[in-house]
């Protein structure tokens, strides 16, 4: 048995609510959330619970009878504010504890707990010093996240860890255990990570210096990394030799173009994202005119790639163009959110394709717009780019029978527009977003053709100045409402109808 409790809004409470829910004797799992002011002295639960969530605006620090529940095996304790401080004791049965402030909460007394596995405190100041602290031998999961840049870690003897996330200072990474799978080390000075040696790390699969304001990657690299996260640092450069590396995040650093000097990475590659870089446009020192900056943008991704995001990274066509990610044939998902491309073709595009995300765009004109030939492709989204609907009164877009989910909301599409979009053969089209757009008067024949060739057909996405059209034609599909899920063509598609009042709406979980 388990119990769900908690409020939508936070509410102001004069004193601690009590809780007793002793009485449920058969209570395995019991969660608390959005609680104004807790106080454990006040809260009562059967001996037999295994599992307690508590969320809590604020919270009283004495945590003494948590000890009286033998049977609990995972705490989590998340507060904004430590209004006393902690006095705690667990029961010797606890192997899951999570503690977690938004500010510093002091502990007089905090003993840890034999058999812990899993340890996460966030802003606690703990009695002893954390490099005095007696770690469990049994942790396999460290998180710890220190307010103090005094506290220093020198000795990590833990023979079990599998993975370590530190918002502190260490002393030299040489103190991490070689049984470690995953380590995660952000926002800190990264003096240790200077002229490292991870080599010797034959069981670290992921690794994570995120935030570190590196400029440079002269350490050396575990020899079986798949994960490597390198986001928000200062790296003007990045080249790779993890011949297993799959994923890769390099958001918000300093690439400047790209080509095979600045960025050369491992075929076998699966994802990559490069989001938020400040990419030299064509027109800057004199990119196109100038010979020695003829190669600033070059075909450089491996063509192993799976999924590709470079969004908000002034991307335009001539970069588009010459980095050929047609020729990624493996490529299922991209994302070009938020750049400036002008022009629309389906050449500059893998035919392998899943989901193509080109929204936010400046897409005036469609130079080629038959996606026919990508029998793949499940998901376009080329919302807000409002000149799109001019560029579809010359040249329609062909849509392929592969297509389930369709955004071409706030695109401001006049008279005729709607007309070239081509849903012949979209026998399995399930969403189409039309919102944020001014009155279709062409409407009609574009509902009239998606009835009539798409079966599958379960919600249409209009706004308020479209209805009148939906009314007249009495389709039991059209749905008023924005549908906010974004769509997840490489996620397991899992359905669950939904009563809403406008119709039955199909959501993507």
């Amino acid at each position: 048995m388990r119990i769900l409790f908690g409020r939508k809004e936070t509410e102001e409470e004069p004193s601690p609510m009590p809780i007793n829910v002793e009485h449920l004797i058969n209570l395995q799992k019991a969660s608390f959330a959005n609680i104004q002011l807790f106080d454990f002295a006040s809260f009562r639960a059967p001996e037999q619970l295994r599992t307690l969530h508590i969320e809590a605006c604020q919270m009283l620090g004495d945590w003494r009878y948590v000890a009286q529940l033998p049977k609990l095996r995972s705490l989590h304790v998340a507060t904004e504010l430590g209004v006393t401080n902690i006095m705690a004791e667990f029961p010797t049965s606890l192997t899951d504890l999570s503690v977690h402030t938004r500010t510093e909460f002091i502990a007089e007394i905090f003993n840890l707990p034999p058999r812990l596995e899993l340890l996460s405190l966030q802003y606690v100041i703990l009695p002893i010093s954390y490099e005095e602290l007696p770690f469990p031998d049994t942790l396999k999961n460290l998180h710890l996240r220190l307010s103090n840049d005094n506290d220093i870690l020198q000795n990590l003897n833990l023979p079990q860890l599998d993975k370590l996330h530190l918002e502190a200072t260490v002393s030299d990474l040489r103190i991490l255990p070689r049984s470690l799978s995953q380590f995660c080390y952000k926002d800190c000075v990264f003096t240790p990570l200077l002229n490292s040696d991870l080599q010797d790390y034959t069981n670290l699969t992921s690794l994570s210096v995120n935030g570190l304001k590196l400029a440079t990657l002269d350490f050396k690299l575990p020899p079986n990394l798949q994960y490597l996260d390198l986001r928000d640092n200062c790296l003007s450069k990045i080249e790779l030799d993890c011949c297993k590396l799959l994923k890769l995040y390099a958001c918000r650093n300093k690439l400047s173009h790209l080509n095979k000097s600045s960025i050369r990475l491992p075929e076998g590659l699966v994802e990559l994202q490069l989001n938020e870089l400040k990419l030299i446009k064509e027109d800057e020192k004199g990119c196109l005119s100038d010979p020695k900056y003829s190669s600033v943008y070059e075909p450089c991704l491996p063509v192993s790639l799976e999924t590709l995001s470079i969004t908000n990274s002034n991307i335009t066509d001539v970069i588009l163009n010459k980095l050929e990610l047609s020729k990624l044939s493996k490529l299922k998902e991209l994302c070009l959110h938020a750049n400036n491309i002008s022009l629309l073709s389906s050449a500059e595009f893998p035919k392998s394709l899943v989901s193509l995300d080109i929204s936010s765009n400046q897409i005036e004109r469609i130079t080629e717009g038959n996606f026919s030939d990508f029998r793949s492709l499940r998901g376009i989204d080329i919302n807000r780019n409002p000149t799109l609907g001019e560029g579809l009164v010359e040249r329609p877009i062909v849509f392929p029978h592969s297509l389930e989910y369709l955004n071409l909301s706030a695109c401001w599409m006049p008279i005729k527009a709607v007309q070239n979009l081509i849903v012949n053969d979209c026998k399995n089209l399930r969403w189409a977003f039309l919102v944020l757009t001014k009155p279709i008067p062409d409407l009609l024949s574009f509902l009239d053709a998606v009835q009539k060739h798409c079966p599958l057909i379960s919600s249409v996405h209009v706004d308020q100045w479209n209805q009148t059209p939906f009314k007249s034609m009495n389709f039991k599909f059209l749905d008023t409402t924005y549908d906010f899920t974004r769509f997840h063509t490489l996620s397991s598609n899992v359905m669950t109808p939904r009563q809403a009042n406008a119709g039955l709406i199909l959501e993507i979980l």
